[in-house]
């Protein structure tokens, strides 16, 4: 577990640093932080460490920076785009700043429930465990999720 507390308390630092590059340097923060080294490299590190956190309540900043990242490139792209028309500049600018406003508060808030050792809130998928199911399996328990709804049928969702 420290290795990969390690790992994701330097994703953020790398992260911020690209933020406060955007801030202070000549790039924009949402061209800092999906085409910086920092960042690129922080997205890297998510890759190669995530498998060595998954069960733990750190798998969920694994997650989160991935997000964070991922969707930032794609809100990039798009209010670029529109920056380039001439009647999209008055949307892709507001987007190109809500962008910015969204980073910081992701990393933020990602960087501070890291400090406090709180897990992100990150949307459910098939096969995702909640912190309560991580736990209920160590103990050897079925958690209400884990229980199949169908009454003994062969299920694909449940075997």
């Amino acid at each position: 577990l420290p290795s990969v507390m390690t790992v994701a308390h330097l994703v953020y630092a790398l992260h911020t640093v690209a933020i406060v590059v955007g801030i202070v340097g000549a790039a924009t923060v949402v061209g800092s932080f999906v085409g910086s080294l920092p960042s690129i490299a922080a997205v890297i590190f998510n890759y190669v460490k995530r498998r060595d956190a998954r069960g733990t309540w750190v798998y969920t900043h694994y997650q989160w920076q991935i997000r964070t990242f991922w969707w930032a490139v794609l809100w990039a792209l798009m209010g670029w785009v529109l920056v380039l028309t001439i009647i999209g500049v008055v949307v892709g600018v507001p987007v190109l700043i809500t962008l910015t406003l969204w980073l910081i508060y992701r990393i933020g808030r990602g960087w501070l429930r890291l400090r406090d050792r709180r897990p992100m809130s990150t949307p459910k998928r098939a096969g995702a465990l909640s912190r309560g199911a991580i736990l209920m399996r160590r103990q050897g328990k079925r958690s209400p999720a884990q229980t199949p709804l169908c009454a003994g049928e062969i299920c694909p969702l449940h075997g």
